[in-house]
């Protein structure tokens, strides 16, 4: 391959590291700020670098009739595949599984 070609992946590999750790870093401030966000009663904090406002997520757990329906249709989904009667589209795309750098 030439060299310009790997030197783009080397160049993927080296982002994808540092994404992976900038992310890590950024969950753990998120753990603080959400810590400190509820230590002040929920109240919005407005910083110079932007506004930080607590916001619940929500999670909803269904009853056994649902999530036997939910397989059904899993499964449905499944016959319609290979019956022909799903219509299937591809996107171009790959993945990267990286090396220890």
């Amino acid at each position: 391959m030439k060299k310009i070609m790997i030197n783009i992946f080397e160049q993927y590999a080296i982002l994808d590291a540092e994404a992976k750790a900038l992310d890590a870093k950024k969950a753990d401030l998120r753990a603080h700020i959400l810590r400190a966000l509820i230590e002040n009663n929920h109240e919005p904090v407005e910083t110079p670098f932007g506004k930080f406002t607590y916001s619940p997520t929500t999670k909803y757990v269904y009853p056994d009739t649902l999530v036997e329906m939910e397989e059904e249709l899993k499964a449905l989904q499944v016959k319609a595949k290979n019956t022909g009667e799903a219509v299937e589209t591809k996107t171009d795309s790959f993945r990267f599984v990286s090396t220890k750098i």
